[in-house]
């Protein structure tokens, strides 16, 4: 066989192996990425207007006027919006009660703003005064959790609260956010759990674990997982070598190569029979069977037949973005290095439009893009500008920019 042909057999294969077994390496990843957090209350909604930002209200009725270069939506009574290259904060009112001085900002949670001053990463409170000050280089944005914030010192991971002290010194080789008061911490290569005075609660013992939510944390013992309260107690034995969150009192299993729910006694409810499944919202959850997605309800009854070939989402305020259309697959190459390029899903063909929890299509998918209703409106793009629709799918602000 000449080289021509060895090249022509590797390409068949990656572009055989990456139209059908890619999609499902990526769905893996949304049974653990996929969050139950609700969105914050929003009352005020950033609009674009000859290239200026400015708010309107749930009527489509313009409350501060488009005069700002950027602007986010408000979090905690206040929005991040940026001037003459730097950024500050406003109140509802439109009232500049930040200062613009940063170089970025990002949104509020529990009382602080994150900010950047040249290349470092600090907290404001709602006065405008630094209570951390700049000094994390590098640093991702992080928001608070349960009143602690995760800090990374060299090489060590530690707490710091929202007055800036170090509560919990850097010792942990990694760890997770504060959920139900406690945090998963890393010590020698193993998962453990400790309180919020840096108390271990539950002694590193585990490969992997998971957040706690609604009082369970999943764990791995050895190859299975396995679910563990807060006094570290297994309570549903190992088992399983997938599992998700709970969430609406059930949580995501995969058992003998397929994925199904349990309740928190263990008990399977829903028969693992499907190749990947999200999060239930709402009553409803995602589930996979080969390549489409569909809905079942807590019954595992299907609700809404298999035809996503995009992972879904969630349901929000009654209805959930479906996007209608051909998934292409773009092959992107290094140039010095034609062999070493992979397939990446192409979803730019796809339209959005909404359904309800029956099945039906209750606004025509047309968008470009469009986010999840909260408050009863949805942030929608078409022919690269955004508008906001209510649930007839009508435009309270019509697409600008």
């Amino acid at each position: 066989m000449n080289s021509k042909a060895k090249y022509i057999i590797i390409i068949l294969t990656l572009l055989l192996f990456f139209i059908f077994i890619l999609p499902v390496i990526q769905d893996k990843f949304h049974l653990l990425k996929y969050s139950s957090q609700t969105e914050n209350s929003i009352s005020l909604y950033p609009v674009v207007k000859n290239n200026k930002h400015g708010f309107i209200d749930m009527k489509g009725d313009i409350v501060i006027k488009p005069q700002f270069d950027d602007a986010s939506n408000f979090y905690e009574g206040l929005a991040n919006v940026k001037i003459d290259a730097k950024w500050g904060y406003i109140d509802k009112t439109g009232k500049l009660v930040i200062k613009a001085q940063f170089d970025s900002a990002d949104a509020f949670s529990e009382g602080l703003g994150h900010v950047r001053v040249q290349d470092k990463w600090g907290y404001v409170n709602k006065l405008g005064k630094l209570v951390i000050k700049p000094q994390f280089k590098n640093h991702w944005f992080d928001e608070f959790n349960e009143g602690m914030l995760r800090v990374k010192d060299k090489t060590k991971w530690g707490f710091m609260d929202v007055t800036g002290k170090m509560i919990i010194k850097p010792t942990f080789e990694d760890v997770s956010k504060y959920k139900e008061g406690v945090a998963s911490v890393k010590v020698n290569g193993k998962w453990g759990f400790i309180d919020k005075l840096g108390n271990i609660v539950i002694q590193p013992q585990f490969s992997l674990a998971g957040d706690f939510s609604e009082g369970l944390a999943y764990v791995k013992v050895g190859k299975k997982y396995a679910f563990i309260s807060k006094t570290g107690q297994i309570l549903i034995k190992p088992q399983f070598t997938a599992v998700g969150f709970f969430n609406e009192g059930l949580a995501a299993v995969k058992i003998k190569g397929a994925y199904g729910y349990i309740n928190k006694k263990g008990k399977v409810v829903i028969k693992p029979k499907y190749n990947f499944v999200g999060y239930f919202s709402e009553g409803l959850a995602p589930v996979r069977s080969f390549l489409k997605w569909g809905f079942i309800d807590k019954r595992g009854e299907l609700v809404i037949p298999y035809q996503f070939g995009k992972f879904p989402g969630k349901f929000s305020e009654g209805l959930i973005k479906v996007g209608v259309g051909a998934i292409g697959y773009v092959y992107v190459t290094d140039p010095n290095n034609p062999l070493s390029g992979t397939l990446q899903p192409d979803y730019s063909a796809l339209k959005y439009g909404f359904m309800n929890k029956a099945g039906q299509v209750v606004i025509k998918p047309r968008f470009s893009d469009a986010n999840n209703f909260i408050n009863g409106l949805a942030k929608v793009k078409i022919d690269g500008k955004w508008g906001y629709i209510d649930k007839t799918g009508e435009y309270i602000w019509n697409p600008s920019k």
